[in-house]
């Protein structure tokens, strides 16, 4: 007589709905956004990089797949080359008011080298850091506007294949495996 309820489904928030609806054109363009925008500020570029990951499943064409992964790969590669490069730059700093300067090697002593400099090697020493420190910086912006030009002509960014699922690597197939499957 009593028949249990039927389960309910589960609840989704308001940020996934809205994600999950939004035009998938529009969320590579708000991805691109997001990551140029993100440059003094961290948060809008983690934003970015987990709405690619969410869309990056959806039935969509496959060139905005291949923004998609771009984006991902964009996230990463930046985010591991600049983590390098801080840790390049302070060790060059540090080692500047080592060699260079006087006192022992600490993030205020180098502040105080870096405000006192006055022969050439400190000023190539800290030119360096700083070069190595931009040179991602620079990467990420040309990477996003390269992609960003290839989304208003709805062309997807080199090397994407379409049997290749966004977020994996590519794998090289053998001669041999081509030979027996020639559509592949």
């Amino acid at each position: 007589m009593n028949q249990p309820a039927p389960p309910t489904p589960p609840q989704s928030s308001p940020v996934i709905d809205l994600i999950q609806n939004f035009n998938a054109s529009r969320t590579v363009l708000a991805v691109y956004i997001l990551y140029l925008f993100a440059m003094p500020l961290v948060v809008p570029m983690i934003v970015g990089v987990g709405i690619a990951y969410l869309r990056s499943h959806s039935e969509s064409e496959d060139w905005m797949h291949s923004h998609h992964r771009w984006q991902i790969r964009t996230f990463w590669y930046f985010s591991a080359c600049f983590l390098a490069a801080s840790v390049l730059t302070f060790a060059i700093l540090i080692s500047g008011t080592y060699v260079l300067g006087s006192g022992p090697p600490t993030m205020n002593a180098a502040m105080q080298w870096l405000a006192s400099m006055t022969t050439p090697e400190e000023y190539i020493a800290a030119s360096t850091a700083w070069l190595i420190f931009l040179a991602p910086i620079t990467w990420f912006f040309y990477r996003n506007a390269r992609g960003l030009l290839l989304w208003i002509k709805q062309k997807p960014v080199p090397g994407f294949k379409p049997d290749e699922q966004p977020g994996e690597a590519a794998t090289q197939t053998s001669p041999d495996k081509e030979a027996e499957n020639p559509d592949g």
